[in-house]
């Protein structure tokens, strides 16, 4: 008998560690772009001296859903996603080269500087029924 809870036990802690380094994995290869993504905000200044106001719209992560699903913004606003969940969630673009956020735990958020105009579809990577949209209009 004890060899049988030994056995589990070790099987669950088998299983955490590979989930923590999944975790992780993903973390890791995200941070390294939302550096690139807040540079891209301030390279889409007019020059001028004077700094324009950007405006910023919340999506909130909640209920295994992105809410609002589908968002419009000014060319040069900046989205704000906001995990209210539980559980982790990620926003990643589909379309490589935007959005793709670090895995966000319960309180979370994470920024993206829209610097184009067009439509932007995105999803979580851990749960792929949650999908989004981001319709960027000209100024």
């Amino acid at each position: 008998m004890k060899k049988g809870v030994i056995a589990v036990v070790v099987v669950l802690l088998i299983a955490a560690a590979a989930v923590a380094a999944v975790v992780n994995s993903k973390s890791n290869k995200t941070s390294s772009n939302n550096s690139s993504s807040s540079s891209s905000s301030s390279s889409s200044s007019s020059g001028s001296d004077e700094e324009q106001a950007v405006a910023t719209t919340t999506v909130n992560i909640e209920d295994m859903a992105f809410s609002p699903a589908t968002i419009t913004v000014k060319k040069g606003d900046t989205v704000t996603w906001t995990n209210k969940d539980s559980v982790s969630h990620t926003v990643d673009g589909d379309t490589q080269g935007t959005m793709e956020s670090d895995t966000l735990a319960a309180g979370d958020t994470y920024q993206y500087t829209f610097d184009q105009a067009g439509t932007f579809a995105y999803h979580c990577d851990f749960h792929s029924s949650m999908k989004g949209k981001v319709i960027v209009t000209e100024n």
